[in-house]
């Protein structure tokens, strides 16, 4: 990781923008020299959000951990893996539209 203060940051936004971006750098923003927010690539952080979603749902995380421990068990790609997460919000998204109808039919 990088540091750069926010004077820094606004002067070589660019290059710090082409750091983040073509490398696996990170560059931390301070302001009064305490670090206040982070810039990375895209990828980086789709993959942090992806990872936060899939420890988010107890049932997912438990079976990546179940699976972890055993590991002649099935395995699945991870395109498998994101189908069955996307087919699961769905899922829960149609519940939860369902129900919103059903409550707004009633009041």
């Amino acid at each position: 990781m990088k540091y750069f203060s926010v004077a820094e940051a606004r002067a070589k936004f660019a290059t710090l923008l082409d750091l983040s971006t073509n490398t696996d750098e990170r560059v931390v923003i301070t302001r009064n020299g305490a670090p206040t927010a982070i810039m990375l690539n895209i990828d980086e952080y789709e993959s942090m959000v992806e990872l936060i979603e899939i420890m988010s749902d107890v049932d997912s995380y438990v079976a990546l951990l179940e699976d972890r421990a055993n590991p002649d068990a099935e395995t699945f790609s991870s395109e498998q893996v994101l189908e069955e997460l996307e087919a699961r919000v769905r899922r829960e998204a149609a519940a939860k539209a369902q129900a919103l109808r059903k409550f707004s039919n009633e009041a």
